[in-house]
């Protein structure tokens, strides 16, 4: 048995090709009367809504995906260390779960909420392999398997993801429910701008391994600890936090003697400028409210 999701509905085909070529954008005419489509074959089906099944890739990456809006933005650190993965084992034994939003009037969307870096690794894949070669790429007749929910509540998707994650490490600013209402989400833009400016200013750092030596931090790791200072400083916007982590760098730095550290890890400081994660992971929050 198979489930085939469409991108459009088919009484909004005709009404949607109409009004576009009014507006003359041909790009979109061609998505609405092609009408986009992606075929799962069902393996299991759990819930009147909920399927376990496999699909071309293809089908899937040229559907109209994204992250689901509570999930954390991709780390392209992890991106590229699955992407190397599939470079050299040309494997992709993984499951994707995700769900189909189709509304009447809207585009319809198939939103990620655990398997996002898989996707986007497979993706760069695709699209270094096509632009080197000139030719199709066969990663994208392979079938991946896929958990789906049809038009699921934001309470069946919380469940769902908790209960993924509850066996894999992932920032709590993600898993606590309070994270899931309206009110949160200006701490939650904040921490992550803060984390991408970090990310940016200081790459070398940041290791996709949640086992990381002095002077490097996981991604993850960072969140968690901004995610506390935010809460112990009542933190009311980008800037407050910012100076924040500023100061300890700066504080750090200036009393670098009164740190034990390798010569080689001190270097590296001194080489990015970035001395916060010449302190261990685990004591670098308690170091902070001591000092900052």
């Amino acid at each position: 048995m198979n489930l085939i999701l469409f991108l459009y509905h088919d009484e909004e085909i005709s009404e949607t090709a109409n009004a576009l070529e009014i507006e003359n954008s041909t790009d979109v005419i061609a998505n609405a009367v092609i009408n986009k489509k992606c075929e799962i074959n069902i393996i299991n089906q759990y819930k009147e809504n909920h399927f376990l099944g496999n699909c071309k890739i293809d089908d899937i990456i040229e559907f109209n995906i994204c992250k689901w809006e509570y999930n954390r933005p991709p780390d392209e650190i992890r991106v590229a260390e699955i992407y190397e993965y599939i470079n050299k084992n040309g494997s992709i034994d993984w499951i994707i779960y995700c769900t189909y939003v189709s509304k009447i009037g809207e585009m319809s969307k198939i939103e990620i909420y655990d398997g996002m870096h898989r996707i986007l690794a497979i993706k760069k894949y695709i699209d270094m392999y096509e632009s080197t070669k000139n030719t199709r790429c066969p990663l994208r007749d392979y079938n991946i398997l896929i958990s789906i929910r049809i038009n699921p509540t934001l309470g069946e998707i919380i469940d769902a993801f908790q209960n993924i994650n509850k066996c894999v490490s992932i920032p709590d600013l993600y898993i606590d429910n309070s994270g899931i209402i309206e009110e949160y989400s200006n701490k939650k833009n904040i921490i992550e701008e803060i984390t991408d400016d970090w990310v940016r200013r200081f790459k070398v750092h940041f290791k996709p391994s949640k086992r990381t030596t002095i002077p490097n931090i996981n991604r993850d790791n960072f969140i968690d600890i901004i995610d506390k200072i935010y809460d112990h400083y009542t933190i009311n916007s980008k800037n407050q936090l910012e100076n924040i982590l500023n100061d300890a760098n700066l504080y750090i730095q200036n009393n670098i003697l009164t740190i034990k550290c390798t010569e080689k890890a001190l270097d590296k400081c001194k080489k990015t400028g970035c001395y916060l994660f010449i302190i261990k992971n685990i004591l670098l929050y308690s170091y902070i409210v001591d000092h900052i």
